[in-house]
């Protein structure tokens, strides 16, 4: 795969629930132990499953989110109702100490200055799994996120390893990113 050897390479890796969330947990448990794993949370597995009328699926997925949500050290759920969803999943799985959930508020503004904001440490290293073409997976806003933590002094990078979606698409932001 090409990812250095180094055991604390790696600050943080991050998956995306169901799609790369076990490759991301499982990861950290290999070649980066000192990494935190953090996984993200975006979708009611169950609800859409029964709206498609694939409630077998629902349950599938819903049944990994829950296996991954418990491993990872940190969860990212999209709005209160999916912050619920994960307390939820995670107590079901009853595997150890609880990750902390972080709940982005859609729509809210991110501030271009936080208040008293500090980074102590000299460097952080992320890695994360996605599919990079599709925007809603947030490598976009990672790599946004990494610049302006980078413009602050902390000597930040994020490495991803994605899937290519072989579907003919045109996104003008992903050949921006290279």
């Amino acid at each position: 795969m090409g990812l250095p050897s180094d055991p604390h390479y790696f600050d943080a890796v991050i998956g995306s629930g169901w799609a790369s969330g076990r490759e991301a947990v499982l990861l950290r448990d290999v070649l980066y132990p000192s990494a935190i794993a953090v996984n993200a949370l975006r979708m009611d597995a169950t609800g859409l499953g029964k709206v498609l009328g694939q409630q077998a699926l629902g349950s599938v997925v819903t049944g990994i989110h829950r296996r991954v949500l418990s491993r990872s050290d940190l969860v990212l759920a999209v709005g209160p109702e999916l912050a619920c969803d994960a307390r939820k999943l995670i107590l079901e799985a009853r595997s150890g100490a609880d990750p902390l959930i972080h709940e982005p508020i859609p729509g809210v503004t991110v501030a271009s200055s936080a208040p008293g904001f500090a980074w102590s440490g000299g460097k952080f290293d992320l890695l994360m799994l996605c599919r990079a073409e599709d925007r809603n997976k947030g490598v976009l806003d990672v790599a946004l996120a990494v610049r302006d933590l980078r413009s602050r002094g902390p000597n930040g990078r994020l490495t991803t390893v994605f899937r290519h979606d072989r579907r003919p698409y045109n996104r003008p932001w992903a050949l921006r990113l290279m």
